[in-house]
């Protein structure tokens, strides 16, 4: 029982009191009538008083439990939420790195003209020859195999001449090299001045050849670049 229920019984028991003391003083002092009248307003005025004390005692409590109600959920903890863990973020400066590797990881290659020469182990061959280097430095050697009638046959096409036959297949084994440097078959494991052989087609030099500068290249020119 809290402090004020306990003054509140305090103040009923007083006023019940005193309601009985003062029917018992005019049950006391009256006649037959007025101590009868004074015994039911004794009556009455005890289950007024009772009833008015125990009306507030109800609303005290219910006020009370509301108040400990409240203050019992401001002190309950907060449940603790999942905060999500946030994403590591890279560093300007790792990133920055990995663009830096890829641009050197990319390496500058360079195709030398080696010469036209008769393919001395074939009954009727030519072998146009080129170096490949990388960044400076022997890469692989490539010589480009084309039969001896397909290379009269082109020569005696109209707006074709030797020259221009010889850089058209330079530009069509061009691609050739490349794939061979993408495969892995390039450059060879036991020695790279042992050469690739590369058949490009001669038909589509010959069409190349007719747009061709009619000029030939020089034994160590360099004749293309590009980066893988």
């Amino acid at each position: 029982m809290t402090k004020q229920n306990r003054q509140l019984w305090h103040y009923a028991v007083l006023g019940l009191a005193l309601v009985l003391a003062l029917g018992l003083c005019l049950f006391l002092l009256g006649d037959d009538g007025s101590k009868a009248a004074a015994l039911g307003t004794t009556l009455v005025g005890s289950v007024v008083v009772g009833s008015v004390l125990i009306v507030f005692e109800r609303g005290l409590a219910a006020r009370t439990e509301a108040v400990v109600r409240t203050v019992s959920l401001a002190a309950a903890p907060t449940p603790a939420r999942d905060v999500p863990e946030p994403t590591p973020s890279r560093p300007v400066s790792e990133a920055s790195e990995e663009r830096d590797l890829d641009v050197k990881r990319r390496r500058h290659f360079t195709v030398d003209y080696g010469g036209w020469t008769r393919d001395a182990r074939r009954v009727d061959a030519f072998q146009l020859r080129l170096r490949v280097l990388v960044d400076g430095e022997y890469f692989q050697f490539f010589t480009i195999v084309i039969p001896g009638n397909d290379v009269t046959a082109t020569v005696q096409s109209r707006g074709v001449t030797l020259s221009r036959f010889r850089r058209a297949l330079i530009d069509v084994a061009l691609a050739l090299i490349i794939e061979s440097i993408r495969q892995g078959e390039a450059p060879r494991a036991d020695d790279p001045s042992l050469a690739i052989e590369l058949r490009p087609s001669t038909d589509q030099a010959r069409r190349l050849a007719i747009r061709m500068v009619d000029a030939d290249y020089t034994e160590g020119d360099t004749v293309a670049d590009f980066e893988l």
